[in-house]
């Protein structure tokens, strides 16, 4: 198993960097309403969106749809998994299921075949609380941008990834110097994966 995945965050607390960012998001959460609107999470890539949608999901006890740009996005799909997933209760007797769109800037007018449409759609009939992702905000279109709540995830600080770093080695019994921490820390450019 690659580390990345070994060491993925599990509940919110575990997450690294973006603290007001997870207060936004854990706010919502214990805050949701029917009424509520979808977050949208941005920011660039491996600094934590989806763990934290994921994370977020088990904190609250709530099960999770997840559909990203790589499964086929077309309306009918979008509507069958997000949309049946969005306004129907949970089979397993969790409180809520979180609708997760991974990737939601891929979605590009006629190319994903109705898939933003279908999108607006679940917004406008959800029932369960959805969390959209993306690494580029104004790579979603204006409708669907107006009816979320945008939550920014910034890329992290070299000094905010070394403490991880130095933790995965230790416990991964691997011996390295801080300076060769540092030096990956640095060449990460905000990504913690």
């Amino acid at each position: 198993m690659d580390w990345a995945e070994k060491y993925r965050p599990v509940r919110l607390a575990d997450i690294v960097g973006n603290n007001s960012a997870l207060l936004q998001v854990a706010g919502w959460a214990r805050g949701w309403t029917r009424h509520s609107k979808p977050l949208l999470i941005y920011g660039k890539p491996g600094i934590g969106k989806t763990s934290c949608a994921c994370a977020l999901a088990n904190d609250m006890g709530w099960e999770t749809i997840e559909l990203n740009a790589s499964d086929q996005r077309t309306a009918a799909v979008i509507e069958r998994v997000a949309g049946g997933g969005s306004t129907t209760a949970s089979l397993t007797g969790a409180a809520r299921k979180l609708v997760i769109l991974d990737e939601a800037d891929n979605l590009q007018g006629t190319a994903d075949r109705g898939g933003a449409r279908a999108i607006l759609e679940i917004i406008k009939s959800a029932r369960q609380p959805m969390i959209l992702i993306a690494n580029d905000l104004y790579g979603i279109s204006p409708e669907i941008r107006l009816r979320c709540e945008p939550v920014q995830f910034k890329a992290l600080p070299a000094r905010t990834i070394s403490p991880h770093l130095k933790y995965i080695c230790a416990a991964e019994k691997v011996e390295c110097t801080d300076a060769a921490v540092r030096q990956i820390a640095e060449s990460a450019e905000g990504d913690v994966r």
